[in-house]
């Protein structure tokens, strides 16, 4: 989550950012005692699933599948961005 693009913290293909999700992942990524890295882990992924912020597709991202409501998804450099997306 630090370096991917999806869930990438400083923004990713959506363009999303959180303070409360950057400090769960600064957090558990430096968090040495496995127990409460643990309850982190729990607590980043209540906040993915609350938010929803990204969604995978497929594995050959230049294919997806969606609703015709979609507008303004764009395909650069490999990866679909959805900065400009909206729903209809």
């Amino acid at each position: 989550m630090q370096s991917g693009g999806a869930y990438n913290y400083t923004g990713g293909f959506s363009g999303f950012t959180n303070d409360t999700f950057t400090r769960l992942v600064d957090t558990a990524s430096s968090e040495p005692d496995t127990a409460r890295r643990k309850e982190l882990y729990s607590q980043l992924n209540d906040f993915l699933l609350d938010q929803c912020f990204t969604d995978c597709f497929s594995m050959t991202p230049s294919i997806a599948v969606m609703t015709a409501q979609i507008h303004g998804l764009q395909f650069e450099l490999s990866r679909f961005t959805y900065v400009d997306a909206w729903l209809a």
